[in-house]
């Protein structure tokens, strides 16, 4: 969409056009027993009907009356304040008794990385969440194989052999690429070698293939600052998305920064699959192409046909806009025209696209969170891992924002207090 702050301001004002409560199909109505996310009851998924709900406290996380959401993201090498930012703007935004973030940590290069994450200075101030259950760090290494969804649709059925080879000596038969069924008839995708061949700036390119596959939920680069609360994107029919890349009109313009995914769903295992079969290829520009020449861009009835729904750049990244100079119309509010000015104090024409009843009046020329990027659900920051922001640059305001919800000052986004254990202020972005 070539207008993004159009689409900012319909996203913002017109939320009774495309957030409402379903007719049926609530997904509190819904059995964990088929939920498409690990965990979902907390109970392993051996529940009948989800709990009734209970809410947060300082020494639990309380329960969820629907299915709990994991998040996702991947980290490598010790904790910055990034990682302070963007687990404080999870807390902030997200539904805590119904979500649960999982911190990925590269284990391929450090076999100690999770150890050593919760020991990190830096990282210690979350201990009391992570004690709570709102936060969960993992040890990060390529599976061996993952089983993949039986009842795929004829787009992958199609690359399977029309006469698999003779089975091996444990009853295994090779019927794909990369696939083998066991004596029981289920269908494994084989890694082996291929991952061997990542280099360390893809790893999180297929990260989030995998893990989404595994347990379900949304993965999130962890150079994101998140802004609303998800869950109504994540519980839509049409579960599976990504963003648009920048403002391409092309629909295998796929971008995976932002990543929506059911556990071990024919959607799942396409995309994995393909991803191993391109050499271990999940750089979203291949994906998008194997999606859109495949067409499965285009949703149809599951599962024989799931498809992979493409969201626009300003949901989840409204500056790409104005970065590549493809957009039209005014500039978002507040006009942020290159990565840094979120990291500055002095932002040129920062108020250029108010309205000029708006411009007169100071009052809506203050940095406060409720002002910045309103609609977006997420300010994608660009890497910028080294910069630190001036004193009263937008993401200084966000931080203050953060410490003053996460000690009991004020509401977030959605009105809602905090109610769980202390967690420290930001040390002037270490």
């Amino acid at each position: 969409m070539l207008r993004v702050n159009d689409c900012l301001d319909y996203l913002a004002n017109q939320e009774s056009d495309y957030l409402f409560l379903p007719y049926q199909g609530k997904a509190s109505n819904g059995n964990p027993l088929e939920a498409p996310y690990f965990n979902a009851d907390g109970q392993g998924n051996t529940l009948r009907t989800y709990p009734t709900k209970i809410p947060s406290s300082e020494g639990s996380i309380g329960k969820c009356n629907g299915p709990v959401i994991p998040y996702h993201a991947y980290w490598s090498g010790p904790a910055t304040w990034r990682v302070e930012l963007f687990i404080k703007s999870y807390i902030h935004t997200q539904n805590v008794e119904c979500s649960r973030f999982w911190l990925w940590v590269d284990s391929e290069t450090n076999p100690n990385a999770a150890d050593e994450m919760l020991k990190d200075p830096a990282f210690l101030r979350f201990i009391p969440l992570v004690k709570r259950g709102d936060v969960v760090v993992k040890a990060w290494k390529f599976p061996n194989r993952l089983r993949l969804f039986l009842d795929r649709d004829r787009v992958d059925r199609g690359l399977f052999f029309i006469l698999p080879d003779a089975p091996q000596s444990k009853g295994e038969s090779i019927v794909a690429d990369h696939v083998i069924r066991t004596q029981v008839g289920e269908d494994w995708l084989v890694f082996g070698l291929a991952t061997s061949s990542v280099l360390p700036t893809a790893i999180s390119d297929a990260v989030r293939f995998v893990v989404l596959h595994q347990y379900g939920g949304v993965y999130l680069d962890m150079d994101g600052l998140l802004l609303r609360d998800l869950r109504p994107l994540l519980l839509s029919d049409q579960a599976g998305f990504a963003e648009r890349w920048g403002i391409h009109f092309h629909p295998s313009r796929y971008n995976t920064q932002t990543l929506a995914l059911r556990a071990n769903s024919s959607l799942s295992s396409y995309l994995l699959h393909g991803g191993v079969r391109m050499g271990m290829n999940f750089h979203p520009q291949a994906i998008g192409q194997m999606v859109w020449k495949d067409g499965r861009n285009a949703p149809g009835d599951p599962p024989d046909k799931e498809g992979f729904l493409m969201l626009e750049t300003a949901l989840f990244d409204p500056l790409w806009g104005e970065l590549d100079g493809f957009k039209e119309g005014p500039c978002m509010i507040p006009c942020m025209r290159h990565v840094q000015d979120v990291f500055r104090d002095e932002i040129p024409d920062e108020w250029i696209s108010l309205p000029e009843t708006d411009l007169r009046n100071s009052s809506q020329r203050v940095r406060t969170l409720d002002t910045f990027v309103r609609g977006a659900w997420n300010y994608h920051i660009h890497n910028q891992w080294t910069t630190k922001p001036e004193p009263s640059s937008w993401l200084a305001v966000v931080c203050a924002a953060h410490d003053q919800f996460l000690s009991g000052q004020m509401s977030n986004f959605h009105g809602e207090m905090w109610h769980g254990p202390p967690i420290q202020q930001y040390d002037q972005f270490r």
